[in-house]
């Protein structure tokens, strides 16, 4: 069986007010699969390169699919495309699930396990702030620019 070459790293974000959501089961389905348990945190989910359809949800009292939020991702081979869940106040109201980068593949799909030394370059765009100053900074194909995003937010840090 081949491995797959790519993935999907889905990070829940939960408001203070609203911690008590943990106790539930998160799930997560990609392409219409059947649910595949997520953790609130950081779920690193697997899948072959191209396009998915990503849906994220918790169950509410263990039964009630409540806060489905849903998103069309595309995930470059040999690239982890991340991806954002927070959950709303209202359990009938959409989650909101959005793209917010991608970052190349770990060393055997370990979290937390350190880029292959000599691997290739990020590919252009949003991508783990290599400093760790931030969440993001920008990867213009070359270089690293000023840009940074932290929670959503764009700002300019110079990379020195």
């Amino acid at each position: 069986m081949q491995q797959p070459q790519a993935g999907l790293q889905i990070k829940t974000i939960v408001s203070w007010w609203f911690f008590t959501v943990r106790i539930f089961p998160a799930k997560v389905s990609i392409d219409g699969s059947a649910p595949i348990a997520a953790t609130w945190g950081d779920t690193l989910i697997p899948v072959t390169p191209g396009r998915h359809t990503v849906s994220f949800w918790w169950n509410a009292y263990w039964f009630l699919p409540s806060n489905r939020g849903e998103v069309v991702v595309d995930v470059p081979e040999g690239q982890v495309a991340l991806l954002e869940y927070k959950p709303r106040w209202l359990i009938f109201m959409s989650g909101i699930l959005t793209w917010v980068g991608v970052r190349p593949m770990l060393q055997q799909g370990a979290p937390g396990a350190p880029a292959v030394a000599g691997g290739p370059a990020p590919v252009a765009g949003w991508n783990p702030d290599p400093s760790g100053r931030h969440e993001l900074r920008y990867w213009n194909g070359s270089a690293w620019t000023e840009d940074v995003a932290d929670a959503g937010v764009s700002s300019k840090d110079p990379t020195a």
